[in-house]
């Protein structure tokens, strides 16, 4: 069984999610879901999964496993593009929601040959039964370009028998930049007073100035984004924009009055040309915006 999703737009640092449903009739067993991503007339292959996610159908009726913990969701920093010494954020929350549990949660990252470049592991981490904790791992920016994913292991403590493996829980991108407007700079960054209150919507406006002449056709992204939580604060994007020699613009983001609490991180990209031009980008984190 398969499903495509065609004709898919991407903004930098959004997430989506992509389903597969499994039919009633399929039979009891393990089931291994694959995934991947191609260029919309399926001539390139962009990334590709062998193990997304591994599923285990039991008869109706059956008990489910006491010893099952599952991943419920993940998360990468933003943006998922890493340039220079940006380091990459990965959360996990992950649940036990039949009985009480004591495992080991491995982290891993992976370079696009496949070879592990990073590892952190949690063990002996108990869960109530129906419970659920976030691990997170930080890597610096120490890689290569290409496309990098990472892994999340769940085993009985002391790396014994596996329960579960997400073989690619989340990707991301290394690029090394060259920015093709290095006198960009943020001359405000246009925050609210902080903190926020919860349930309250605002907007944050920080303003761009180019030291270096005027600057035409630029893909502008701003952002919020809380990575202790792996939540999505939204973002907008201005196209083909114009910034005047030594002249400061503002781009205004409105931020939904649902936002969680938590900490975010506002950020600006500046694209030349194309908005996937990331090698030739320039960005900025403007400051932090608590929700409480």
């Amino acid at each position: 069984m398969a499903q495509a999703y065609r004709s898919v737009t991407l903004a930098p640092g959004q997430t989506n999610r992509f389903s597969l449903d499994l039919p009633a009739t399929a039979s009891a067993g393990s089931y291994v879901l694959k995934g991947g991503i191609f260029s919309s007339d399926w001539s390139q292959t962009l990334s590709w999964s062998d193990s997304v996610q591994k599923v285990r159908l039991v008869p109706a009726g059956s008990p489910p496993p006491d010893n099952d913990v599952v991943m419920t969701s993940s998360a990468v920093g933003s943006p998922a593009v890493l340039i220079d010494s940006q380091p990459e954020g990965f959360t996990s929350t992950l649940s036990s929601p039949n009985a009480p549990n004591t495992v080991l949660i491995d982290i891993e990252a992976y370079d696009p040959s496949g070879t592990r470049v990073y590892q952190t592991f949690t063990d002996n981490a108990s869960f109530p039964a129906g419970g659920s904790r976030t691990f997170t791992a930080e890597l610096p920016h120490t890689l290569t370009e290409g496309t990098y994913h990472w892994s999340v292991g769940i085993f009985t403590p002391g790396w014994g028998k596996l329960i579960n493996w997400y073989d690619a829980a989340q990707t991301f991108q290394s690029a090394d930049q060259v920015p093709s407007h290095p006198g960009l700079s943020v001359a405000d960054s246009g925050l609210p007073s902080s903190p926020v209150p919860v349930g309250q919507s605002f907007t944050i406006s920080p303003e761009l100035v180019n030291s270096g002449g005027t600057a035409s056709q630029l893909y502008i992204y701003v952002s919020l984004y809380d990575a202790a939580n792996g939540v999505n604060g939204g973002g907008i994007t201005y196209d083909s924009q114009t910034l005047p020699d030594g002249t400061p613009v503002a781009f205004p983001l409105t931020a939904s009055a649902s936002l969680p609490p938590g900490t975010y991180d506002a950020k600006i990209a500046i694209f030349p040309d194309y908005l996937g031009n990331v090698k030739h980008a320039n960005y900025f984190t403007v400051g932090t915006v608590t929700v409480q």
